[in-house]
């Protein structure tokens, strides 16, 4: 699994054959009998922090998988190996064994075939849970189907923004900035089946919890297992489709030819390639202006002799340029009044300095104060 290229990745996951398939074309969930799976590979993994268990844990949980999903349909296969330190993870893993569901998107035509009519109806709560849930995973699945077609006809969704400084970046040579431009083009892509990966993931882990949230108010109207596996899975296809209705009618899709899309990654020439002129000639520095006024205002003649005397000073100059350097970038710490009293008094004291008027102003601020007391004072008095 290691040797995989990312392509072969999405190519395996998501399947060259589906990338036009429409929501709920999929067959719903093959049924897992946990009878036949062996006990040891159902129960809950055991607390312990030794290399040598937690091998053992994660063996047999790709075991588990590799019974449920031996064609490796899920996207829980590019990151089980980090069960013990990812907390999701940990999560899908525990839903997949306690629910024994296999978490892809279901078939709405199979609920006009269902005859089932379950003997309650879920609480509000757990519907309002459950199509919240839902509505995720539709947005996450057209995420995936858009982003996996573009990644596939290598467009890019994106520019990458970057800070890099390069000193006369105006005359690098053209094949530098192709360069930059590919290996752009190659990082956004990364980036794009990346998050195809990981929103294959996050779209199997929100069917999971919707489907225990069914199930846990479920059971407590079943008494067999049989029977409550058959309504919990009637109830999530029902909830499935009227989610599935409700998003269609709300969401604006898009249909978009990949195969012609612009990418957004472009190329960062300068202007005056794009231009098609000279390339520039006149170049400064601020760096060379010392040393250029005093040329230009005859005050340094650069002969061998002056310049051989320089070189000793050049070692000592460079060192204390640069302790003075990380001096300035230290601050010294601000310099704080001795309590809250002195705070204010310093306060007072600035505004005054900065504001003229600030002195007039409290006055006509303590009058007011004045003026109210005494309006108050006089109702209180009228109403006794």
């Amino acid at each position: 699994m290691s040797n995989e290229t990312q392509e072969e990745r999405l190519a395996r996951i998501l399947g060259k054959d589906n990338e036009n398939e429409d929501i709920g074309d999929i067959d719903l969930f093959p049924p897992v009998d946990l009878d036949e799976l062996p006990s040891s590979q159902i129960e809950q993994r055991p607390c312990s922090s030794s290399k040598t268990s937690n091998q053992s844990n994660i063996a047999s949980d790709i075991t588990f998988l590799t019974i449920m999903d031996p064609e490796r349909r899920l996207g829980i296969w590019e990151y089980v190996r980090n069960i013990d330190k990812d907390v999701l993870v940990r999560e899908y893993m525990s839903l997949l064994k306690s629910t024994g569901f296999f978490p892809e998107q279901p078939d709405s035509q199979l609920l006009k075939e269902s005859n089932l009519v379950p003997k309650f109806d879920l609480s509000q709560d757990c519907q309002v849970k459950v199509i919240n849930l839902l509505t995720n995973f539709l947005s996450c699945h057209n995420f995936i189907s858009n982003v996996k077609q573009a990644t596939d006809c290598e467009v890019t969704l994106f520019q990458p923004l970057t800070k890099f400084y390069v000193p006369q970046y105006s005359l690098l040579p053209g094949q530098t900035f192709e360069e930059f431009e590919k290996y752009k083009k190659m990082c956004v892509l990364g980036m794009q089946g990346s998050a195809v990966l990981g929103s294959k993931f996050t779209s199997e882990l929100l069917l999971l919890r919707s489907f225990k949230i069914i199930n846990n108010e479920v059971s407590l109207q079943y008494d067999s297992q049989n029977e409550c596996e058959e309504v919990t899975k009637h109830l999530f296809l029902t909830l499935f489709v009227a989610t599935r209705n409700n998003y269609l009618k709300v969401k604006k899709t898009k249909v978009i030819d990949w195969k012609t899309k612009q990418g957004k990654v472009h190329g960062s020439c300068p202007g005056w390639r794009k231009a098609n002129i000279d390339p520039p000639s006149g170049l400064k520095s601020k760096y060379a202006e010392s040393l250029i006024n005093a040329v230009v205002e005859n005050k340094l003649k650069l002969d061998k002799i002056t310049v051989v005397a320089q070189l000793d000073q050049v070692n000592t100059t460079a060192h204390n340029n640069f302790s003075i350097d990380n001096k300035q970038k230290r601050r010294p710490p601000p310099s704080r009044p001795n309590g809250p009293k002195d705070f204010r008094k310093s306060n007072h004291r600035q505004n005054r300095q900065k504001n003229p008027m600030y002195d007039r102003n409290r006055e006509i601020s303590n009058e007011i104060n004045v003026q109210t007391d005494r309006f108050n004072t006089n109702i209180t008095n009228n109403q006794q």
